[in-house]
């Protein structure tokens, strides 16, 4: 599966011509997981969930956004927002995000039925107090064997080292921690090119560490998108 913005990753081709092409040709329903920080409807936002619309559209897709609010309480605009109290409650603020998130991916085309919207903090609540399987412990054990120096990280994602290992366990814990709205671990994850190092990284540990049993999620590669720029 590859249009011009979207393309599996290469390492994947087979796991996505074995495992998903299959269900994808009987029209089972396949579930995919996107996280991103949300603050304003910017470029990169829209240009996201149109592709991430477009990969949908080529399958019988159901999509699965995680808002990572634990980066969005932390990032500056937020803080100055606070400062001149502007936002007198910050769950109030990511409420009111999620609610115009929605409604942008309503915009797009998407679907109740196919598109649902998770905060990360409670995601984060329900993965540290699973009580028949010590998450919690796992994901540090990962956190902790991943060599960091060895990938280019830039200052302004920092966060990423913690977001991107804790997305992978998300998507291979999804349908425990969420029982009443997934039965099966995510098929597909979606997300930049700018991302690839560290997820592949993280699954490569989990292999590793027998917490998964064989490439999952699949990773889908959206490529990097433009930004036009005034000098």
């Amino acid at each position: 599966m590859e249009t011009q913005n979207v393309a599996v990753y290469p390492t994947d081709i087979e796991d996505f011509e074995r495992k998903i092409k299959p269900e994808i040709e009987e029209n089972k329903r396949l579930n995919v997981f996107c996280s991103f920080t949300y603050i304003t409807p910017n470029y990169a936002v829209l240009f996201t969930l149109e592709q991430l619309k477009k990969f949908a559209d080529s399958g019988n897709y159901r999509v699965f956004l995680v808002l990572w609010d634990m980066n969005t309480l932390s990032n500056a605009y937020f803080r100055r927002l606070r400062s001149l109290r502007k936002v007198p409650d910050p769950e109030q603020f990511i409420n009111t995000k999620v609610e115009e998130l929605r409604t942008l991916a309503y915009s797009i085309g998407f679907t109740k039925e196919e598109f649902s919207i998770y905060k990360s903090s409670d995601l984060w609540k329900r993965l540290i107090s699973f009580k028949e399987e010590n998450l919690f412990q796992q994901f540090y054990s990962v956190l902790a064997q991943m060599q960091i120096k060895r990938y280019d990280i830039e200052r302004d994602k920092i966060s990423h080292l913690v977001q991107i290992p804790m997305d992978l366990f998300f998507c291979n814990s999804f349908h425990k921690l969420y029982p009443e709205d997934i039965d099966r671990e995510m098929d597909v994850a979606f997300f930049g090119q700018n991302k690839e190092q560290l997820y592949v990284l993280t699954r490569d540990l989990m292999l590793e560490n027998g917490l998964i049993e064989s490439k999952n999620p699949v990773f889908v590669l959206m490529k990097t998108f433009p930004y036009l720029l005034l000098k």
